[in-house]
């Protein structure tokens, strides 16, 4: 009887650790996905847009595959700009993020008498990142 009690007790041990240690993924996982919402969404609206073009594209018949392709086309040179053009060369690129992607975009008249452009993003809450802001 004693070594059923030690086995169950070993069991109950056993229980314990695997349960905490599975709260801790857990939370590990919450922590992840609370801090990197914003990018989930964009990466989801990101992939919404590639298929609805796709569909456009393949599908869509004279009226719809020219849209397609123009969204395809902006995706792309957003993904170009962003991954391969320095920072102060954005401003030659007219295409801008926008709510679509999590982006609050706004515009404005400078100095130069040029106009301007800020690219915030925001937070989940629908707050902005003003420290996150990107001046073009």
């Amino acid at each position: 009887m004693g070594q059923g009690l030690i086995g169950l007790n070993m069991a109950g041990y056993v229980a314990t650790i695997a349960y905490t240690s599975l709260l801790n993924i857990t939370d590990d996982i919450k922590k992840f996905i609370i801090e990197h919402q914003t990018y989930i969404s964009e990466d989801t609206a990101h992939c919404l847009i590639q298929v609805l073009a796709y569909v456009l594209v393949e599908c869509g018949g004279e009226i719809f595959q020219p849209i397609g392709w123009c969204m395809r086309i902006g995706d792309g040179i957003l993904t170009f700009r962003d991954h391969y053009l320095p920072q102060e060369y954005w401003k030659y690129i007219s295409i801008h993020r926008t709510w679509i992607y999590g982006y609050e975009l706004r515009s404005y008249v400078g100095e130069d008498h040029c106009i301007h452009y800020i690219e915030i993003p925001k937070n989940p809450d629908g707050s902005l990142r003003w420290e996150d802001a990107v001046y073009i």
